[in-house]
């Protein structure tokens, strides 16, 4: 009886939507289903709501290039296909995909999707492993709504015959690659629009909408290949000369010492005690707060937030600024193939190794994170040790413990002392690594715990695993320095943030309840959020060199720069104009620009810049071979 009235109504439909006036609203509604699509769908991206779609009228030019490229890749699928129905259904399908994990993204970590994500899906899996992922009711909401409004398309009586439709097929896909895959895309339309893809992401994503946002993202990254391909083409010699040029002539040092150089960039370390309106049981930093009183200390600007450990690594250990590969989202170290297919000589290992130091590589999680095992060997490591060649680490909570992390290291001083050797070694540690669930350290002792009217009992049982993270990590670093002056080997030791921590499950709802941030969605922050957001400590301490100097704020790549400078080794024309550079300015990141005197600015405009021309001149010599910038590179560096 269901199915027979099921079927009675149908027919209904049917016979109305055949009406002469039926047929051509249908059509007409095909017509501008492209911009019905993409105006809901965009509800769906949290931040163009306070950019693109809260002033539509004042976007129309966005929003119309947006429902464009949704008509034209329709076309393409239509030419093969013959159904309007199912041709904007496979393209909401594939927009659905992009625009539910860009949201879920943007909840969970503050940054927006990006076509190189597609890259770290392994690593993002096994840092979620299934938890930490938020779909919200509206999301599903929105994409039931998607759904119905397709269902009109079905009674859409357009299907010309095959031949028309294979003859159209190149036409469809010529007019897509040329709007949207082309020079003609990066050169004409997107400047025409007003888009740089080279800022923020989130303020791109923001202020365009996302379909124009990943495309901006996509054609930035593609314009990288194309100059490396450039490269390869001008001058097949071109990158042994490069090298050369990098290596420069070493000068005789003036200071013989050669030091230890241990540098360790701990997992999500910060100074939670400069958190608003929390109250401690013990100092979560004690160690690292009484080193910093008589040695080099101060604030480092990294390039990320709540994750990407592998981009504040590339750059400290590189002397490149992640500001000029794009984005901050792009991680180099996912794209072995096109960044690190030779041997990258300028990076700090290779100096270090050429200065006749063993170069030591440790980070207690798997080799393969973050591609690592391809990529530390051609950053110049003698030795990579990773979880998988540890023998029976204790683990504390869900990863490797800094205890054992700090073991691996002084078994390696004590192996360089017993063959002469001077060691430079690189560590990461793991422990403090987002998740921060209640239960993590529910079989440890809690060495800290921090108490605010403002927070929760669920969202202070976040923070203080986070907090026994920092006291964790605090409590060996102490360990390590009372090991090393116990030695008589000279040595210096770096310890460092890789980035701020995600506190809970939508980007930072405790920092802003706090009152630290004044919002947690990142893609509301104001300048001085993004201050706060963007830096983490540093403490350079060693038992032989003078301690008077100040560093200021700074860059990961500067700092790097300058330890490089205190260990006293002998420098490449490479690292020396690094440190010409630091005399102009202290950071770039996609966020902000910092002076030379440490004052915070807007990112906008500073690729006018002469120095920031130079280090931007710099980086696409090294990375991308572009042989014109060959000369530019003999200019700078003297």
């Amino acid at each position: 009886m269901i199915k027979q009235r099921l079927k009675k109504y149908l027919a209904h439909i049917r016979s109305f939507a055949e009406r002469r006036t039926v047929v051509w609203v249908l059509r007409a509604y095909a017509v501008i289903f492209p911009f019905v699509l993409f105006l809901v769908m965009e509800g769906m991206n949290p931040t163009s709501q306070a950019g693109l779609m809260a002033a539509p009228f004042s976007n129309l030019g966005l929003i119309f290039v947006s429902a464009l490229f949704i008509a034209v890749a329709a076309w393409v699928i239509f030419s093969v296909a013959g159904s309007v129905f199912w041709s904007y259904a496979a393209v909401a399908i594939i927009l659905a995909v992009g625009y539910a994990v860009n949201n879920i993204k943007l909840l969970v970590t503050g940054q927006v999707f990006v076509p190189t994500d597609v890259l770290v899906v392994r690593e993002a899996l096994m840092m979620t492993d299934g938890g930490g992922i938020t779909i919200e009711r509206t999301l599903i909401l929105r994409l039931f709504i998607v759904g119905l409004l397709h269902l009109p398309l079905i009674y859409v009586k357009f299907r010309p015959k095959l031949k028309r439709r294979i003859f159209a097929l190149p036409a469809a896909a010529v007019v897509f690659v040329f709007m949207f895959a082309s020079r003609f895309s990066v050169n004409t339309v997107m400047p025409a629009l007003g888009i740089n893809p080279t800022g923020s992401m989130t303020v791109l994503y923001r202020d365009t909408g996302f379909i124009l946002g990943f495309h901006a993202a996509l054609a930035d990254h593609t314009m990288c290949s194309l100059w490396d391909v450039e490269g390869h083409m001008q001058s097949l010699g071109f990158f042994d000369d490069l090298i050369l040029v990098e290596r420069g002539t070493p000068q005789p040092s003036e200071e013989p010492i050669r030091p230890n150089v241990i540098i360790i960039m701990s997992e999500s370390f910060i100074d939670p005690t400069v958190i608003y309106n929390l109250e401690f049981s013990a100092d979560p930093i004690s160690n690292f707060r009484r080193l910093s009183e008589d040695h080099i200390s101060g604030n480092v600007v990294v390039p990320v937030y709540g994750g990407g450990t592998a981009n504040t690594e590339l750059e400290f250990l590189t002397g490149s600024s992640i500001f000029f590969f794009g984005s901050a989202y792009y991680i180099p170290y996912t794209l072995t193939d096109r960044y690190f297919y030779r041997d990258i000589t300028t990076a700090m290992p290779w100096v270090f190794r050429e200065n006749g130091y063993r170069t030591v590589a440790v980070h207690p999680f798997t080799r393969y994170f973050f591609n690592r095992y391809r990529v530390y060997p051609r950053l110049g490591f003698d030795e990579y040790i990773g979880r998988e060649d540890m023998i029976d680490p204790i683990y504390r909570g869900w990863y490797v413990s800094d205890e054992s992390f700090t073991d691996q290291i002084i078994d390696q001083i004590l192996l360089a002392e017993e063959a002469d050797e001077s060691l430079f070694l690189f560590g990461i540690s793991m422990q403090a690594h987002w998740q921060f669930w209640d239960d993590v350290y529910i079989d440890f002792e809690q060495g800290v715990t921090a108490a605010s009217p403002y927070l929760t009992n669920a969202e202070l049982e976040t923070l203080n695993p986070f907090l026994q993270g920092m006291y964790d990590a605090d409590k060996q670093l102490g360990r390590l320095i009372e090991f090393v002056e116990s030695r008589d080997t000279p040595t210096i030791v770096a310890f460092f943030g890789d980035h701020l921590p995600i506190l809970g499950l939508h980007a930072d709802p405790i920092l802003a309840r706090l009152g630290f941030i004044s919002d947690q969605r990142v893609w509301m922050w104001d300048e001085e959020d993004k201050q706060k957001m963007f830096q983490t400590p540093y403490l350079v301490w060693s038992n032989f060199a003078p301690t008077d100097e100040d560093w200021g704020t700074i860059s990961t790549y500067f700092l790097g720069a300058n330890i490089l400078r205190h260990s006293g080794v002998n420098l490449n024309r490479y690292w020396h104009y690094i440190l010409r550079l630091s005399e102009e300015f202290g950071a770039l990141t996609e966020n902000h620009y910092v002076d030379i005197h440490g004052a915070f600015y807007s990112v906008h405009n500073v690729r006018m810049l002469p120095h920031i021309q130079a280090m931007e001149g710099l980086h696409r010599a090294k990375w991308f071979g572009a042989g014109a910038f060959m000369e530019h590179l003999s200019e700078i560096i003297q």
